[in-house]
């Protein structure tokens, strides 16, 4: 039987029973060096393998050693982030105890929103209410005062505000905007029928708000055909309301700022809206001017906003209007109800809602300066001093105070050079 490389024989092999020898044979010998050499071998070979593996695992542990100290920072970060809600409750004990509770900036802006629906809600009430005295009491040349092209500009900014805030799924914001259609849509009404609104623009107002209140309405309820065709539809409808404002924001300017009676703008820029919407769909505009119409009716919204009280403020401040038809309380409403829309506007950064709420705010109270400088047939004034001077006062204040409260709200941002947003604000 053949013996394995190294093992010696039989005959080299002593029992504890057998007489030891004298000495080793040279055959015994031989085979023992031979085991010797073939331990050797094999010790070498394990510790060249071993050497081996550690350098192969070494990269490994350290990746794992990496990954469990990422691990490890990461579960701490997480841990810090869970205490410091039981921090700010620990340290608001006492405010808990006497029922008042911290909220954050992002939140007192969503409480400001929630309350602004009340003034809009009754922005227009006193105008509607003093046009209708005025009617039976046979005095309906004082509407002459009111300008159509300004109510009919802050109609079509709240009708694409509707459109925009519903497509985003911002139902409270769009209430508001609903309201504002409808109570703009009162006051033009009051205006046409007195005579001194044309009837074709009137006409205009009555089809589109009655489609708004229909196709927004709709959507709102989930009630729209379903699959691809509500998306055209709501697309469809979405870019009408842009292009109408493509042709009716040359139109207000132009109303705003010149006494002659003509379309010409409103055509113009029409039919360049359409041409340009015609070729976006087509896909034969440049590459960088394609997609862009989706965003038409937000900065339309924009700057119908900025100039809807544009046409007013310079009709009273011309000296040849009687201000006799304009309402005190709507203007206070007005500026109150966009006065406190700016917070949440700034919060989001949205541009639409920034614009439209600081520039209402403020021509709002320009519109008060020029009912204070204006006097009335007897003398007095359509605003009375004191009253605008503590108007005047609290705006400052207030306005001051929101750039504070923002200012602080973004400062650990800027320190930790967190991009600011609404997400970003809300973990402040």
């Amino acid at each position: 039987m053949p013996q394995r490389p190294g093992t010696p024989s039989a005959s080299c092999l002593t029992s504890p029973s057998a007489p030891a020898l004298s000495g080793p044979s040279q055959k015994c010998r031989g085979s023992r060096i031979q085991i010797a050499g073939s331990h050797n071998l094999y010790a070498t070979d394990y510790t060249r393998a071993q050497g081996a593996w550690r350098r192969a695992a070494l990269p490994l542990q350290r990746r794992a050693q990496k990954a469990t100290g990422l691990e490890v920072g990461r579960r701490l970060q997480q841990s810090l982030k869970d205490l410091r809600p039981s921090a700010a409750a620990s340290q608001s004990s006492s405010a808990e105890g006497s029922g008042l509770q911290p909220k954050s900036w992002e939140q007192q802006t969503q409480h400001l929103v929630a309350v602004s629906t009340l003034p809009f809600l009754l922005l227009m009430m006193p105008q509607v209410i003093k046009n209708a005295s005025n009617f039976m009491a046979g005095n309906a040349r004082a509407l002459a005062a009111l300008s159509w092209v300004g109510y009919s500009t802050a109609y079509f900014g709240n009708l694409l505000l509707l459109a925009y805030f519903v497509g985003k799924g911002e139902r409270e914001a769009g209430l508001i905007q609903a309201i504002g259609v409808i109570s703009n849509a009162t006051v033009l009404t009051q205006i046409w029928a007195a005579g001194y609104m044309p009837g074709a623009a009137y006409a205009g107002v009555v089809i589109l708000v009655l489609a708004a209140l229909v196709i927004t309405g709709l959507k709102v309820a989930g009630k729209l055909p379903a699959g691809r065709k509500r998306g055209k539809i709501w697309s469809a409808w979405h870019q009408t309301l842009g292009l109408i404002g493509v042709a009716l924001l040359p139109q207000a300017i132009w109303a705003t700022f010149s006494r002659i009676n003509t379309p010409l703008p409103a055509c113009i820029a029409a039919a360049a809206g359409a041409a340009f919407l015609a070729l976006d769909k087509s896909g034969r505009l440049p590459a960088a001017m394609r997609g862009h119409w989706a965003s038409v009716p937000g900065w339309t919204a924009t700057l119908l906003f900025a100039f809807q009280p544009l046409a007013q403020t310079v009709s009273n401040f011309s000296g040849t209007s009687d201000l006799t038809g304009v309402s005190v309380g709507t203007l206070l409403l007005g500026m109150m109800g966009n006065g406190l829309m700016i917070p949440r506007a700034l919060v989001m950064r949205d541009a639409v809602w920034s614009t439209g709420s600081i520039w209402g705010t403020l021509l709002s109270w320009t519109q008060l300066l020029s009912l204070f400088i204006r006097h009335t047939a007897s003398g007095q004034r359509h605003f009375a001093g004191w009253a605008f001077a503590v108007t005047s006062v609290l705006l400052a204040l207030y306005l001051a105070a929101i750039a504070f409260k923002d200012a602080e709200a973004r400062r650990p941002l800027m320190t930790k050079g967190t991009p600011p947003g609404p997400g970003a604000l809300q973990q402040s």
